[in-house]
């Protein structure tokens, strides 16, 4: 088995011989490939909603007419105890296309986290942050080391680890463009960009401007 480190910077997820896969895009850390992006694939996480039943065991016999299966837990809610469902579904459609089905069982009071995106659920359940440094366990299925566009796709087959603020391996850099229209707002299409600066967490700072469009507006202020 194989680790990885990277800086994690968006996620999505894809389909896969109807199996949903969590990817993680991220920049790659130490001595493995550090600089290079990396595609880690999670194939293992599944969807999942929660239901609020007047019946645990009723809407489990009634979850079986729909062929799916309720897990039964006790939770916290707003200060009471009430008992849920948990039900694991095969695919983020799946629970579109069941959520109407599954209110209008009678033992069903409610479907609670129905509208929370797959690939969101995912970051809440692993502790995951954008920007932050994640640690991997797994397989590369493919590291082109020799493209213009280095890139490594890995597998993972343990739980993700978040170890924290990743932000100073990131070369960032930020810019401000200033427009000017006498009149008022400035019309993107037909307004002069007046000043354009730029600042990195490399040290590098700039600014640019349009010298003459600058004396000209300012000969023109009362």
């Amino acid at each position: 088995m194989e680790t990885r480190k990277f800086v994690l910077l968006d996620i999505d997820y894809i389909t896969k011989n109807r199996i949903p896969m969590i990817r993680l895009f991220g920049k790659l850390m130490g001595e493995n490939g550090g600089g290079s992006k990396i595609i880690a694939l999670d194939k293992s996480f599944k969807p999942y909603i929660y239901i609020h039943p007047n019946n645990a065991d009723d809407c489990i016999n009634e979850l079986d007419i729909l062929e799916l299966e309720g897990e039964k837990l006790r939770s916290n809610d707003n200060g009471k105890l009430k008992d849920f469902l948990k039900v694991t579904l095969k695919h983020p459609q799946d629970i579109y296309k069941l959520k109407d089905k599954i209110l209008n069982l009678k033992s069903v009071e409610e479907i609670r986290e129905y509208d929370i995106p797959f690939y969101r659920r995912y970051l809440i359940d692993k502790g995951l942050f954008p920007m932050n440094i994640v640690e991997v366990e797994g397989k590369v299925l493919n590291f082109n080391r020799f493209s213009s566009n280095e890139k490594c796709i890995f597998e993972i087959h343990n739980e993700p680890q978040n170890l924290g603020s990743g932000l100073e391996e990131l070369n960032m850099l930020s810019f401000n463009i200033e427009a000017c229209n006498p009149d008022g707002m400035p019309k993107v299409k037909e307004d002069s960009i007046i000043m354009i600066s730029f600042s990195s967490n490399r040290g590098f700072q700039k600014v640019y401007h349009n010298q003459n469009i600058i004396i000209r507006l300012c000969r023109n202020i009362p």
